[in-house]
């Protein structure tokens, strides 16, 4: 039953956009298919949907402070996907980082103060 409610939003979605004068944030997009729930959870369920579409192959862009638009222009979906992998780069390098100070709390590294002198502890 959910699916094809996901479906029937997604068709909503795409004609809100094809429609639109400019950009749509989630806010907007939620209001016009009459979501419930919080102001977060409206912004999940739309990005759930817009996330659906866009693994259906719809070019549609979207910048935190514009919102949701499709463009049929392949440079401006190229410099989009080009911006998501930058950000999804910048996502591991901090996951990374996270994982080093486990190591750097519970193993070795705790040894050393961060000038690299000895603590004194062990």
């Amino acid at each position: 039953m959910r699916a094809t409610a996901q479906t029937e939003e997604c068709t909503k979605v795409m004609i809100l956009l094809s429609r639109a004068a400019g950009p749509m944030t989630a806010i907007q997009i939620a209001e016009r298919l009459g979501l419930g729930g919080s102001h977060e959870t409206k912004r999940r369920q739309v990005r759930a949907i817009i996330k659906q579409l866009r693994e259906e192959g719809e070019w549609i862009v979207s910048t935190n402070w514009d919102g949701y638009w499709l463009t049929e222009d392949a440079a401006v979906w190229r410099k989009f996907l080009e911006q998501e992998k930058i950000e999804a780069k910048q996502l591991i390098g901090e996951v990374q980082r996270r994982q080093k100070m486990i190591t750097d709390r519970f193993g070795q590294g705790y040894l050393f103060s961060p000038g690299g002198k000895s603590t004194g502890i062990g």
